[in-house]
């Protein structure tokens, strides 16, 4: 239950954070309703697996990838198996914003006015977020994203898909005046 209120918490507070960036008007996606429903009942069945958070992953990108109307991002969802597990957050990140940024007419997420992606799993998660947003607000309209993103990002972060990275591993100190250094 812990763990629920845990993700629950981090989900509301993405939401919080992207109540300031701008929604496009209208839908663009041709079967947005079947689409968003492909990915509901898709996320409720890698919840209820018992699969490796790898294989969910993969279960959850093929079932919510026709979210995408852009075929460059929604492409790289389908060529994720054969992308390490580590890799697919950057995968994703890059292959999405090279096919939604020069599109977006509204504020534009941070995602798409950097050069490149930011090197930190957390800030790519943050910037990933937003730009799933806008993406989402501009192929499905604003109601039916807003219908489905928190769900969505309940999910992602339930069963950690794509946005898995190496761990930090830390050299513990022997004295307390040593410092601690990371990857080592």
């Amino acid at each position: 239950m812990k763990k629920n209120v845990t993700f629950g918490f981090f989900a509301f507070l993405i939401l919080v954070g992207l109540a300031g960036l701008s929604c496009q008007k209208g839908a663009r996606h041709p079967q947005a309703e079947k689409a968003v429903r492909r990915c509901l009942v898709g996320s409720e069945k890698a919840l209820a697996s018992g699969m490796s958070p790898g294989s969910k992953s993969l279960l959850l990108a093929s079932a919510c990838k026709d979210l995408y109307v852009e075929n460059g991002c929604r492409q790289v969802f389908d060529d994720l198996a054969a992308t390490d597990l580590p890799q697919r957050a950057a995968v994703i990140a890059q292959a999405c914003r090279k096919a939604y940024c020069p599109k977006l007419t509204e504020k534009k997420p941070s995602l798409c006015t950097v050069a490149k992606l930011p090197p930190s799993p957390l800030q790519l998660i943050k910037q990933w977020h937003e730009l799933q947003w806008a993406i989402l607000c501009r192929d499905l309209g604003p109601d039916l994203a807003a219908s489905l993103y928190g769900k969505l990002v309940f999910a992602r972060l339930a069963i950690q898909p794509i946005f898995v990275h190496t761990p930090l591993k830390l050299k513990v100190p022997t004295t307390l005046s040593e410092p601690v250094s990371p990857n080592q």
